[in-house]
């Protein structure tokens, strides 16, 4: 069964038509919705990390950009929207144009 929280697939540029990426939603305490991608740590004394695929960065910010909702960037690969309805449009609009191949 498909989590509904995670996505995965493959896009069009700035995507490597090769790479898979992987998206994660979660709804705050607060209703706010978080949109991440994953982030690795390059040293063992760095807290926040850094997004591991920057033109997977680059894609969400052109689909954030394209789309105009509100949002604010969180953490490296999150973005915070005001409420799960905005979070919810964001991932149709992901879904839509990520390839499960």
């Amino acid at each position: 069964m498909a989590n509904p929280d995670s996505l995965t697939g493959t896009g069009v540029a700035p995507l490597e038509a090769t790479r898979r990426y992987s998206f994660r939603r979660v709804l705050g305490a607060g209703g706010e919705g978080h949109l991440l991608i994953p982030i690795v740590h390059r040293t063992s004394c760095e807290d926040a990390g850094e997004v591991e695929w920057t033109e997977q960065e680059a894609f969400v910010r052109a689909l954030l950009a394209e789309l105009g909702v509100n949002h604010r960037t969180g953490h490296p690969g999150e973005w915070v929207f005001p409420d799960a309805a905005t979070l919810e449009t964001v991932w149709k609009a992901l879904g839509a144009r990520l390839s499960a191949s």
